[in-house]
C-alpha cells in the first residue's frame, strides 16, 4: 500500500503538491474512516507526549524514486509510503514492496528534513525491509510478544494523502508465519485500524507506544457497509538484530 506521485515534488521544504494514488490494487479506508477511528486514542499519551506525536516523530515518510534538484532544494519522487524506526543508529523497518524503485530518502515533514537510505536486507515473503539512514533519531521499543493477544486495543501511523494520520482499532487474530526467504519465525498481526495507500510500513503500537509489528497489507470486506481488516507482520526480533550489528560491523 504505498501511493503514486505523479509529477510531484518536495520543494523548499513542502509536501508534494500532486500526490495520485492507483500504485496498488488496495486503495484501503478513507481518510475519514482513519479519523474517526483514532478518536479513542485522541486523549492517550505516552509520559508526556500524546501518542499521535510520539508515533510520528518515530515513523517518517519513505520515498522511493528520489530524484534531487541540481540546488538539492527540492525533490521528485515516483512513490512514498511509510518507515518505521526500530533502532536510534539509523534502522527502520518498511514493507519490501516501497522500496522499489531506488534510491530512497526518508523525509520527515515536521523538521522538513530529507535523509538518504539505503537497503539493508529484504524479504518478499514477509513484505518486509531492514533501512538505513544516517543519523541517530527516536525509536520505538518493541513490545513482548505475549502481550499481543486478540481485542487487544492498538493503534498505527502512516502517510496516506502524503500528511500523517494515525488511526484506532484492535487485534483480530494472531498468526505464525514461516517466510521462505528466511529460516526465521514470524507472526502475522490482523487487526482493524483502518489502512490506507500509504500506510505501508508504518507502525503497530500498543497504546503503551510499544511496537507490535510493521503494517503491509489490509483488504476491504463487503459487510453491510464495507470494513477494512488490515495486516502487519512482526519479524523474528534476533535475526533483525543480527542484521543490524552485521551491518555496523561492515560499515567504514
Amino acid at each position: 500500500m504505498r501511493a503514486a506521485a505523479a509529477r510531484a515534488g518536495l520543494a523548499l521544504g513542502l509536501l508534494p503538491a500532486l500526490l495520485l494514488g492507483g500504485a496498488c490494487r488496495f486503495e484501503g479506508a478513507s481518510l475519514q474512516e482513519k479519523s474517526v477511528s483514532a478518536l479513542s486514542i485522541a486523549n492517550v499519551y505516552v509520559g508526556e507526549e500524546l501518542l499521535a506525536s510520539y508515533v510520528a516523530r518515530r515513523a517518517p515518510m519513505l520515498l522511493a524514486g528520489v530524484r534531487l534538484e541540481a540546488t538539492e532544494r527540492a525533490a521528485r519522487f515516483e512513490y512514498f509510503s511509510t518507515a518505521t524506526a526500530i533502532d536510534a543508529r539509523g534502522y527502520y523497518l518498511t514493507s519490501a514492496h516501497g522500496i522499489d524503485p531506488p534510491p530512497l530518502q526518508l523525509y520527515w515533514p515536521g523538521a522538513h528534513t530529507l535523509v538518504p537510505a539505503r537497503v539493508v536486507w529484504s524479504c518478499d515473503d514477509l513484505d518486509l525491509a531492514l533501512i538505513h539512514a544516517a543519523g541517530v533519531r527516536a525509536a520505538f521499543p518493541w513490545a513482548p510478544a505475549e502481550s499481543i493477544g486478540v481485542h487487544e486495543p492498538v493503534a498505527s501511523g502512516g502517510y496516506p494523502g502524503g500528511e500523517f494520520h494515525e488511526a484506532a482499532g484492535a487485534v483480530l487474530r494472531v498468526e505464525a508465519l514461516r517466510p521462505d526467504c528466511e529460516s526465521m519465525d514470524a507472526v502475522r498481526i490482523v487487526h482493524d485500524a483502518p489502512l490506507r495507500i500509504g500506510d505501508s510500513g508504518g507502525p503497530l503500537v500498543d497504546l503503551a507506544g510499544r511496537l507490535l509489528g510493521i503494517d503491509t497489507s489490509g483488504e476491504r470486506i463487503p459487510l453491510p457497509g464495507f470494513t477494512t481488516v488490515s495486516v502487519a507482520v512482526r519479524p523474528d526480533l534476533a535475526r533483525i538484530r543480527e542484521l543490524i550489528e552485521i551491518d555496523q560491523a561492515l560499515q567504514p
